[in-house]
């Protein structure tokens, strides 16, 4: 059964409102920069900087104990982004990546998705300057106020887990469709729109793709990772299976934009581009689901119910994590350093091993003065105190998508 905007809106809830989310997540991104920077800066770091999908991609690598932190990649938002090209709506910041300083941090995430996108000379982006630049800011920016006013419900639940819009040129782009990169996160890539209602499909999908990375950073969303995959009726034939996260990241998704499409035909003078994945979101959502019917152990807790609400069935209860003195002990037996940051009811404490570990505990259950003390070779680098927080009862690993140690 296809869920309603707000029936997804009400199932994100479940596992912490949005600021909650967010300040979960950028308390992540600052301790690992007071652990690998050696000072404390990580606590005065702005939200211009922490939300930055390239900080986030090279913080990424440094906690996966793939990188050497480098203080130099800690650049703003804003330079990426001309003050024409940032428009406000619904109160949100749409912000179009504009700048030369956005098409030379970019040239990363487009070699993600084709290596060829950045041979030759000048940028792929479309940038301040272009020809076609106003036109794409009047259509990105009337694309997210048509998602708004369809499903202002989902819209605004997604919106806030995008920092930053990048737009390629269609010279360039080829059969390009929109993109989010896990190894970018808060960046959505997309083709040049010719219509806002494509504009407004790429933020439901890669927006649902957002949230979702910042739910599988904070919480226990995924087991282990497993080598199982799947190859959806859908694909070619010949085509190699989806990793089992991006399974999961695909049918919530398509739960998405098959509520978005429901909502969608309230407006039925709003035609579909030809492209668009709409018409066939609300069955393969139910594909996808199916098939994690069948594997919903390689789940972790709230992956479990986050998956069992959206398709409507229910799951056993999962097995209880470690309990806190097991996980408190593996920390304080390591020689690395631990940083520490409050975030209301919840305390997420790191220690930055390859990779690193990060470890989420009920305030009331932990005694920072203890963990110090028990810390006494490597020292309590750092405790400060966040905002609001929600629950997690596990390690999480801390990339994109992230699951459970």
């Amino acid at each position: 059964m296809t869920r309603t905007v707000g029936d997804i809106e009400r199932t994100h809830g479940l596992f912490g409102g949005v600021e909650e989310l967010l300040d979960r997540r950028r308390a992540i991104y600052r301790l690992s920069v007071e652990l690998a920077g050696g000072a404390p800066d990580g606590t005065h770091l702005p939200m211009d900087v922490l939300d930055n999908p390239t900080v986030r991609a090279h913080l990424a690598d440094v906690l996966g104990g793939v990188a050497a932190y480098d203080s130099s990649r800690m650049s703003r938002l804003s330079r990426f982004v001309e003050p024409s090209a940032c428009v406000d709506v619904a109160g949100h910041q749409v912000r179009l990546a504009s700048t030369p300083d956005a098409a030379l941090a970019l040239e990363g995430a487009l070699c993600h998705i084709d290596a060829a996108l950045v041979r030759g000379t000048g940028s792929p982006l479309v940038l301040k300057g272009s020809q076609q630049f106003t036109a794409v800011v009047r259509t990105l920016a009337g694309g997210i106020e048509l998602a708004v006013s369809v499903a202002p419900e989902l819209a605004l639940d997604l919106l806030p887990h995008v920092a930053l819009f990048a737009v390629v040129d269609s010279e360039y782009s080829g059969r390009l469709g929109s993109a989010s990169l896990r190894e970018f996160p808060g960046l959505i890539l997309l083709p040049e729109p010719q219509s806002s209602v494509e504009v407004a499909e790429a933020l439901i999908h890669e927006g649902a793709h957002q949230k979702f990375f910042d739910l599988a950073m904070t919480r226990s969303v995924l087991r282990p990772a497993t080598r199982l995959r799947y190859a959806p009726p859908w694909r070619p034939s010949d085509a190699p299976g989806w990793p089992f996260e991006q399974c999961v990241a695909a049918f919530h998704a398509y739960c998405c934009l098959a509520a978005f499409n429901v909502a969608l035909r309230s407006a039925p003078e709003i035609a579909l581009h030809s492209d668009s994945l709409l018409p066939f979101a609300a069955e393969r959502a139910e594909v996808l689901g199916s098939w994690l019917l069948g594997h919903r152990d390689l789940l972790g807790p709230d992956g479990q119910e986050l998956v069992a609400r959206l398709i409507g069935a229910e799951f056993d209860v999962p097995p209880a994590p470690k309990g806190v003195d097991d996980l408190m002990s593996e920390l304080t037996a390591s020689s690395e350093p631990v940083a520490a940051q409050r975030c209301g009811e919840w305390t997420l404490i790191m220690q930055l091993t390859r990779p690193a570990v990060l470890l989420w505990v009920r305030s009331a259950t932990v005694d920072l003065d203890v963990l110090a003390a028990g810390c006494d070779r490597s020292g309590l680098v750092g405790l400060q105190n966040g905002s609001r927080s929600s629950p997690l009862g596990a390690r999480v690993r801390p990339s994109g998508v992230s699951s459970p140690l």
